[in-house]
């Protein structure tokens, strides 16, 4: 039986997930002293755990699976099941989710969706001797198209009528747009360019034990485009690859340029989990860690990002949702966004990519922060790219990329090209 529960904050969820799987997971998002707090109790109390089995997803699905290839992670948790059950029930999830693309892969270079692929078949072959499962916010990673795997993952643990707790944050199931459309001072026109654009994805492993590099091609094209520009597509159609080769934050060969104002440049690129991204580093550090912009300007450009966020809910006659106490060494979700945004902000990047910036946000606290985004960079005549799934974004976005992918296999350049992806503008 399936029970959701729906939060307005990040924390609130976070700290209901770890009352239910007994402590065992530390606070990354309250910086370094609250997590090695939370570590070392997890350590001290581990002798004295409920002997309930828990499966379990976590918010970023990665932190639930500890083995580096697919293959490892699903024959251990085979390892875990009856012996007479094992292989028939493996097959099983493989087809249900389909996993046998992915089979052979490094686990750091699956998609987000892919991922919780991955993680809802591991747990769906957990179902066997779990007593309940808790997943936080699975659905926020998987497209439209993806949900069916969801669907198999509830099927599973009701046939075997065992519990499931699953926490979301607030409209994060909705699949509606927004009710009014959203305008902006200023439309800013920018282009992007991709001409022989390889990206590097990973290593196989060939027969005689040796490896090979991977590669994706990307189709050539020059987009003219309007921000804030939404990229959309199935999971694994490589959004964020794209994002990353904008932003030179990956390993690629070509070109993959934004044009904004006669000048071609990189983007600066805001990841999906910011948690990952801030590495547990401190304001203070986060702020010192730019050659290109002084602390007086990322707290300038901070400070407007919090002001334009409150105003979208102060014209609306509605209560700001909680966003931090001033002063406080333990700082929110929401505030780590506005300083990763603020300190890229201050750089005069030629472009910022938000990477699925709804994520650990409730529906109308992540609206009221991509608005808030893209008016203090429109500002500054920085184009705003955001990735997203979601149909949330129909009335803000004033042009839109859309990405596919094709599996080639073939040899170009003398690298192994295993997908070739397609962006066409909408």
């Amino acid at each position: 039986m399936e029970t959701i529960l729906y939060f307005s904050t990040f924390e609130d969820r976070e700290s209901k997930f770890r009352e239910n799987v007994h402590f065992l997971f530390p606070r990354k998002y309250s910086g370094p002293t609250v997590f090695w707090k939370d570590m070392l109790e997890a350590v001290s109390n581990i002798s004295s755990l409920s002997s309930e089995t828990i499966a379990y997803m976590t918010s970023n699905p990665k932190d639930c699976l500890s083995y580096n290839f697919v293959d490892d992670l699903l024959n251990a948790t085979k390892l875990l099941l009856p012996k007479y059950k094992r292989n028939k029930l493996l097959n099983e999830v493989i087809e249900k989710y389909s996993l046998s693309s992915l089979q052979g892969r490094n686990i750091c270079t699956l998609s987000g969706g892919e991922v919780v692929r991955l993680a809802l078949a591991k747990n769906d072959l957990l179902s066997e001797i779990a007593d309940k499962a808790i997943l936080s916010s699975p659905l926020t990673w998987l497209s439209s198209a993806s949900h069916k795997y969801y669907r198999n993952f509830l099927s599973t643990y009701d046939k075997m009528k065992k519990e499931i707790l699953v926490l979301c944050m607030e409209g994060e199931n909705s699949d509606d747009s927004l009710d009014v459309a959203i305008d902006f001072k200023e439309e800013i026109n920018f282009k992007i360019i991709f001409n022989n654009l390889k990206i590097k994805l990973s290593w196989d492993i060939l027969n005689d034990g040796s490896n090979q590099e991977v590669w994706a091609q990307v189709a050539d094209n020059e987009l003219s485009l309007i921000s804030p520009c939404w990229i959309t597509g199935d999971n694994g159609s490589g959004k964020s690859l794209i994002a990353k080769s904008l932003s030179r934050s990956i390993h690629c060969k070509g070109d993959a340029k934004i044009q904004n104002q006669g000048y071609l440049g990189r983007a600066r690129l805001l990841f999906q989990d910011i948690i990952l991204q801030a590495m547990l580093r401190p304001f203070s550090v986060l702020v010192a860690c730019s050659d290109s912009a002084s602390e007086k300007d990322i707290k300038r450009e901070y400070q407007k990002l919090v002001c334009n966020f409150q105003s979208y809910f102060t014209t609306q006659s509605k209560e700001t949702p909680y966003i931090g106490e001033r002063n406080s060494k333990i700082y929110t979700l929401l505030e780590y966004k506005f300083m990763l945004v603020a300190v890229r902000l201050a750089t005069h990047p030629i472009a910022l990519i938000l990477d699925e910036p709804d994520w650990g946000l409730a529906k109308e606290t992540a609206v009221a922060f991509v608005k808030a985004v893209i008016e203090s960079a429109h500002e500054a005549h920085i184009p705003i790219i955001f990735i997203s799934h979601k149909k949330w974004w129909d009335n803000i976005a004033k042009s839109k990329l859309i990405l596919s992918k094709l599996v080639i296999d073939q040899v170009i350049d003398n690298k192994k090209m295993k997908y070739k992806f397609l962006v066409s503008a909408n």
